[in-house]
């Protein structure tokens, strides 16, 4: 499986477009459709180039963050998306398992930029949940 590398542009505000690269050269776009600064994103895919993108497309999502009183974060996933053809026919579990691979690098990537930035280094990423 591919691995996404750290996305290059930031969002700021609705309408905005970020670009995810993946390590095998295909990418997901990414536009912002809502947003409340520092805890909660909706967006749409507008492009994408990922190897099973024909097979199965992502549509969008959402990445909620929330705060709790001891200084930890829970982190909440949800990714559309529409299967094609024969892979319709591919059990439930297995898609979930690709969408799982996908948001954890999402929350690796989270992690890592908590590390690297002291302003935000006390908040930790302590929960990862997903629907698909």
């Amino acid at each position: 499986m591919s691995y996404a590398r750290p996305v290059v542009c930031r969002v700021k505000r609705i309408g905005d477009v970020s670009r995810c690269m993946y390590s095998d050269g295909g990418y997901l776009a990414k536009k912002i459709t809502h947003m409340i600064d520092g805890k909660h994103i909706a967006f749409d895919i507008i492009e994408q180039t990922i190897r099973y993108a024909g097979k199965i497309s992502l549509r969008g999502g959402t990445i909620q963050i929330e705060s709790h009183d001891d200084g930890t974060s829970s982190v909440h996933m949800l990714t559309r998306y529409e299967l094609h053809g024969p892979a319709r026919l591919i059990p439930r579990f297995l898609i979930n398992l690709v969408v799982s691979a996908m948001h954890k690098i999402v929350i690796d990537d989270m992690k890592a930029r908590l590390v690297r930035s002291p302003v935000l280094a006390p908040a930790r990423v302590v929960e990862f949940q997903e629907a698909s």
